[in-house]
């Protein structure tokens, strides 16, 4: 009989972490898989050492498999467990969890030593399946890699297509917005996921008021019925700074590449934020387009002429981490980042780093207001999103929230103070920032300070599928239109109209208003489809 190699506990870490790396994908680069390496190299200084000890190479294979399976389980075992509690106590928590694995994992030793005889036909089938397993990672990347090929030609296509279709594909103006030989510059802030005050008030219980006349008395325009056009940030900033609806994307793709994938209309969406019609059109008119890192790689306008990072952070930094911190938390890393909190250096990293981006945003777009030139700037602030960095008054938070762009625990009820106080200081920020800018303009600019799409968390039970749906689309969207007539902006004006009033009036373009619509992203009898949400869920009711 031949010699049995365990290559086992290799293939079971190779497999958690390449599992990781294609589900997040879309969301990553190459940069991640330094963790598969490094995962890889853990698993062989931890047979390495097994072995030591153990001096049998099948028995220390087999006691390495099973530490390395209860590793990378136990994070997704405790988030599920941690739904339920007896007493004070969660069933997710290490100290339910920590001995149920050490005894998992005796009994397991007490099998390989004293029990199994035949281990050569164990790790023959240990093998087999744990290879079996890698299978399904390869087979969603190697899918992923052939979708993507069969897409490419069809984004540019795509994009043209939605131009031509809503009329901006060739955009004649009459006039600039020449003030004593300047041009406007134009300021379009994007506060992620800053709802309209009447929800502030109604559901949250925070008065907005007092922001919104703070912007009123500065002479601000606001529409006080604003909704979003869709409830995902690359997809509202794709549509608003396109000035088209990208509702028929999914139909568009699956009639012509054969994908039907939710991923394809977030890639498209990133191209057409990278680089948008409304930047291309201000360059035509002698604009230079400024953009900032928002550290949300999907909806960075990446294609500006400058592309400002954080000097004290650099480009990038923080998305190695985060994924690093993701793979920690579905592991037995999780049971040490609830015991190290938020003392953990890394973790700390992350929001010290989302902060610095967003205080460098607010700090530095008023150097623009002084200097030569005219000025198109693009600034998305992840803010007040999760992660919670802010208190009400300016407090530094670290770790109240597991640190993601995705919304953690909608319906915790501390996630409303957290949300809410950041909404008071982010408040602050802004106010200063617009005095400054107003202040040190020779020429009054136009800004835009808007939400790409309301706030995604809620207190207590999810709410019904109307009510949701009507808590997902409301948002701040403010003007500052010097010259401008006060009707101008109306109150119900949806982001996808943001730059045609603007460019219609300032530079005599004369682009159609838009149905103000809104959409939400979903999967519909296996195909993914934008509905109408004006249409199924009445949202564009009052």
């Amino acid at each position: 009989m031949g010699k049995t190699f365990a290559i086992h506990p290799f293939l079971f870490s190779f497999y958690a972490a390449l599992a990781l790396f294609a589900y997040n994908i879309t969301q990553i680069d190459l940069s991640a898989l330094r963790l598969v390496i490094g995962v890889i190299l853990g698993s062989l200084v931890l047979v390495t050492l097994v072995r030591l000890i153990i001096r049998d190479a099948l028995r220390a294979a087999l006691i390495s498999s099973a530490i390395i399976i209860l590793g990378f389980t136990y994070g997704h075992v405790s988030r599920f467990l941690g739904q339920y509690t007896i007493g004070d106590v969660s069933l997710g928590s290490g100290f339910v969890l920590i001995p149920l694995w050490g005894l998992l994992l005796i009994t397991w030793s007490y099998y390989v030593f004293k029990k199994w005889t035949h281990l050569e036909g164990i790790t023959n089938y240990l093998n087999v399946v744990s290879f079996i397993l890698i299978l399904f990672p390869l087979y969603s990347l190697f899918i992923y890699n052939a979708q993507l090929r069969a897409i490419d030609p069809w984004k540019t296509r795509y994009i043209a297509y939605a131009w031509q279709r809503d009329g901006v594909q060739e955009i004649e103006n009459l006039k600039k917005p020449v003030v004593n030989g300047q041009l406007r510059d134009i300021y379009y802030i994007i506060l992620d996921a800053y709802t309209r005050a009447d929800v502030l008030q109604s559901y949250y219980g925070y008065d907005n008021q007092p922001f919104i006349d703070a912007l009123k008395a500065r002479g601000f325009i606001v529409a006080e019925g604003s909704r979003s056009n869709y409830t995902d940030t690359e997809f509202s900033i794709a549509s608003s700074l396109n000035m088209v609806h990208i509702d028929d994307a999914p139909s568009y793709f699956r009639q012509n590449s054969g994908v039907n994938a939710d991923w394809v209309v977030s890639d498209v969406a990133t191209m057409m934020i990278k680089d948008n019609r409304v930047g291309e059109f201000l360059r035509e008119m002698g604009y230079t387009f400024i953009a900032y890192d928002s550290g949300y790689v999907i909806a960075q306008a990446s294609g500006a002429d400058e592309f400002l990072h954080a000097p004290q952070i650099g480009e990038n930094s923080g998305m190695q981490i985060m994924f690093e911190m993701l793979f920690l938390d579905t592991s037995i890393g999780r049971l040490f980042l609830e015991l190290r909190g938020e003392n953990f250096t890394p973790l700390q990293n992350l929001f010290e780093i989302h902060r610095e981006r967003i205080l460098f945003t607010l700090d530095s777009l008023p150097q623009f207001a002084k200097m030569d030139g005219d000025f198109f700037i693009y600034a998305h602030i992840l803010s007040p999103h999760t992660p919670y960095v802010f208190g009400p008054n300016g407090e530094r938070l670290i770790g109240h929230d597991p640190f993601t762009l995705l919304d953690a625990h909608p319906g915790s009820e501390e996630n409303v103070p957290l949300y809410t106080g950041q909404v008071h200081y982010l408040n602050q920020l802004v106010i200063n920032t617009i005095d400054l800018i107003l202040a040190q303009s020779a020429v009054p600019p136009i800004i835009v300070i808007q939400g790409d799409h309301s706030s995604k968390v809620f207190r207590g039970a999810e709410p019904d599928t109307q009510t949701r749906m009507q808590l997902l689309f409301p948002i701040l969207n403010a003007y500052y239109l010097p010259s401008s007539p006060p009707d101008l902006v109306y109150p119900s004006i949806t982001p996808v109209n943001t730059f045609r009033t603007i460019f219609n009036f300032y530079f005599g373009t004369q682009l159609k208003i838009l149905p103000d619509r809104g959409y939400y992203f979903q999967k519909v009898e296996n195909r993914y489809e934008f509905v109408d949400v004006c249409a199924t869920y009445a949202y564009c009711s009052p």
